[in-house]
């Protein structure tokens, strides 16, 4: 599902990455896709291998909160202030 996820939603990533690192993401970059395993290593994602094709498999991953105003950054919010995920 990580891989999925990553090849499905790599506009979003890159769109929060850039926001996140301005100056290390410069406009036209060419990114390495993948992510850190449980045990540290780096697997890299083909992101142009075809997956499964799930009808809904969209609604399964994606960033967990509300959109900041302010930011856009997706943020978790308890009782109107800013909190970390517990979970």
């Amino acid at each position: 599902m990580t891989e999925l996820s990553i090849s499905r939603q790599r506009a979003l990533i890159a769109e929060h990455a850039k926001r996140l690192f301005p100056v290390q993401i410069q406009q036209g970059a060419v990114l390495e896709w993948g992510y850190e395993d449980a045990s540290g290593e780096w697997q890299v994602v083909d992101v142009k291998a075809e997956g499964e094709d799930v009808k809904g498999i969209e609604k399964q991953f994606g960033f967990e909160g509300v959109a900041d105003r302010g930011s856009g950054m997706y943020c978790l919010y308890k009782e109107g202030k800013l909190v970390e995920r517990t979970t």
